[in-house]
């Protein structure tokens, strides 16, 4: 997204995703010069194949982003910003309390605990609809916001 381009992309999927495992990317100055040093570092240094290369816990992710972010003239670090509060959290709403899937959300928190140690995971959600697949993940993203991690949400058609 910095870039401009996928590192990867190749014509066919099985071609980008046979590149995303072998490639090593081009620097992101080759496509992108404007961007600020400690921009490229940092996703010159989340792209790097060799583990060793690569950020070793999410806080030395967070060290760089906030490096980043300190070093752009005009721009308040998020930290600094209240935060925004969704539909879901303003005091004219009032949730239900989460219940059942007690199973299901103790596995995730693991999984939360070991990512805010440096062990990521990647988990998939999938089940017939209307049974909380949202509220789940709802449930999680406030919870790893609590602990201090930076969650994001994308959405697709």
């Amino acid at each position: 997204m910095l870039a401009g381009v996928h590192p990867f992309h190749r014509t066919s999927q099985s071609g980008t995703m046979a590149a995303i495992l072998r490639d090593t990317p081009a620097p992101v100055t080759q496509y992108q010069e404007a961007l600020p040093d400690a921009a490229k570092a940092a996703l010159d240094r989340l792209l790097k194949k060799e583990p060793d290369q690569r950020h070793q816990s999410f806080a030395e992710v967070r060290t760089d982003l906030r490096r980043l972010l300190d070093g752009l003239s005009g721009v308040t670090p998020m930290s600094r910003l209240a935060p925004t509060a969704s539909a879901a959290e303003t005091p004219s709403v009032r949730r239900t309390p989460f219940v059942g899937r007690e199973a299901e959300h103790a596995e995730i928190r693991r999984l939360l605990e070991q990512a805010v140690d440096g062990r990521g995971a990647t988990v998939l959600v999938g089940v017939e609809p209307g049974v909380g697949k949202t509220r789940f993940t709802e449930e999680l993203l406030r919870e790893a916001r609590e602990r201090g991690c930076l969650a994001l949400v994308g959405h697709c058609y």
